[in-house]
This record gives C-alpha cells, structure tokens and sequence, in this order.
C-alpha cells in the first residue's frame, strides 16, 4: 500500500494535479481550448451558398486516444491532432455514419480508429476512408448491447458490452465472434477488456475473468476462470482491468490492484478521493479522482 508520502519515495514518481487549485494549469488549459476552439472555428468557415455547414459541440470531451494522431471524442464528432498541428474534424458531415459516441479505440496494427455509438453501431476510421460495421446495432438478440470500452490486439476489436466480449474483425469489417461470459453462457456485462503476452482479462460484473489467448474456444465460458479470494480479490464487480507494461492492473471500487506472479496486491488506494478512472498511457497511469464536493484531481504514476 502506497500512501502518498510513500509514493514519493517508492520507484514510482507522481505528479499530482489539483485541478481547482493550480492557476497556471488553468491557464494552460484555457489556452489549448481557445487554441483549438479556434482553429475548429476557422476550419468552418461560411461555405458557398447551397452547401451544408455543421454547428457541433467540441467542447466537452469524452474520450482522447493516441494512435497515429492525437484523436479526441465529443457526443457527435470527432477531432485529431497531428504533430505538426494541423486539425481534422469527423463528423455525420463527412463521413461518419451516426450520432453520440459512446466509446472509440486505436488499432496499432491497422492503423484504425475504432468508434463505437450509444445504439452499438461502429465506425471504423483511416485517413479520410470510413467502414461500417453495423451488425451489432442490427442484431435482434435481446439484452444490453451498448459498447462500454473497446480493446485493440492485432488487428481486432474486443468490444465489453452488456451482453459480454463482442469481437470486430477489422480487416474485414464484420463481426467475428461473441463471447458470453456469465455462468453456463449466460449474458453478463463486461466493462473493460486487455490482454498480457499470455492471457485475455475481462472486468465483468460477476469479477475478473481470465482465459489463454491460444484457448480455441474461447466462446465457452467454462473456459474462462474466475479470479479470487485465491488471487487476492475479494468477490464482486471488476470496475476496469488494464496492462501497464504487461503488468495487470484492476480498479475495484476506489483501489487499484497489481498482479505480480499470479496473486494481486493493493497498489494504490486513497479513501478521501474516489477513483473515477484509469488510464494507461506510454510507461505511466493516470488516475482521475473526484471528491463529492467536485474537487477533482489526476495523478500521474511513472514506473
């Protein structure tokens, strides 16, 4: 258990940003914002007269991803940054096939932008070039098909949906396979997904499960094992599962667990911040934290 002092003194680094608190962070922030909302703005510009113009909100962002530019999500576009600067914006306008994303993930393999929308229909996005995948969206199974989280490995999505690991060939564009992962095959909800060199992870309601990648059928749940009391897990619902340098991590309830040799340990807890998420990024972990007064906060660990 690392307290905050500990952190300090650990092999771990943190940078901990107090959101309300830092004015110069404010002021960075600020500043990206007009910079961007600007840019945005000039890119649309009154168009000759028969033409369609978009008026659509970038300023609230639900998700930032990094692939081959720094893409970043809204309700109903999306926008990318490359590293020289320059702007693009994706949207119903031009190309994109629906409204109010929910979730969107990068292929390294492909090179792909995956997004998933609120009634399960996919976009997949290279350059300017948009594939459709629209299967689940079409699908008359009954149960909660919305996209949770979406994980990339080799040229294949791994969609957490309420109904289990739903499977996206991207070189194809169709679906592959779905795997329902509750008891007997029963359809239970799975919240994030991710992979080490050996092993798949899906945080599901029922707890952690676990199953080898070279498993070939992998669509029976009795093939999937449930991790434990055993493990170092208590009983119940997996929040996020991640891999951070093929080390993997969970976040239950307000505490990150780490798996070292099969067994996992508390890696950070914080009773007056609740964790909100955690996301892996290079070799470091940033964690978002809100307290109910709305005070937030990141923290930033490096290994």
């Amino acid at each position: 258990l690392y307290s905050m002092r500990g952190l300090f003194h650990s092999k771990f680094s943190i940078v901990q940003m107090a959101i309300p608190a830092i004015k110069s962070l404010f002021l960075l922030t600020f500043t990206g914002c007009i910079s961007i909302g600007n840019s945005l703005a000039q890119g649309n510009r009154i168009p000759p007269i028969g033409q369609w113009r978009e008026h659509l909100s970038y300023r609230q962002a639900l998700q930032v991803v990094k692939g081959d530019q720094l893409y970043c999500a809204s309700n109903n576009a999306v926008f990318s940054v490359s590293q020289d600067g320059s702007l693009n914006r994706y949207s119903k306008m031009n190309g994109l096939n629906d409204l109010d994303i929910s979730t969107i993930g990068w292929d390294q393999e492909s090179g792909q932008l995956v997004l998933a929308y609120s009634n399960s229909n996919l976009d997949v996005l290279k350059g300017s070039i948009v594939k459709n995948i629209g299967d689940i969206k079409r699908s008359t199974i009954a149960g909660n098909k919305r996209v949770a989280s979406i994980f990339c490995r080799n040229g294949f999505a791994y969609l957490s949906t309420g109904l289990g690991v739903v499977i996206a060939d991207l070189g194809k564009y169709e679906i592959k396979d779905s795997w329902f992962l509750g008891k007997n095959g029963a359809q239970i909800s799975v919240l994030s997904f991710t992979a080490d060199a050996t092993d798949f992870y899906a945080a599901t309601e029922e707890g952690l499960k676990k199953a080898a990648i070279t498993d070939p059928n992998l669509s029976n749940s009795n093939n999937w094992r449930l991790l434990g009391v055993a493990n170092g897990l208590s009983a119940g619902p997996i929040q996020q599962v991640l891999n951070l340098n093929n080390k993997i991590l969970v976040l239950k309830n307000d505490s990150l667990f780490l798996q070292n040799n099969g067994l996992f340990s508390l890696f950070y807890t914080d009773k007056d911040w609740p964790i909100t998420n955690a996301t892996v990024s290079g070799n470091s972990i940033q964690i978002c934290q809100r307290k109910s007064s709305g005070a937030s906060r990141v923290l930033v660990l490096n290994e």
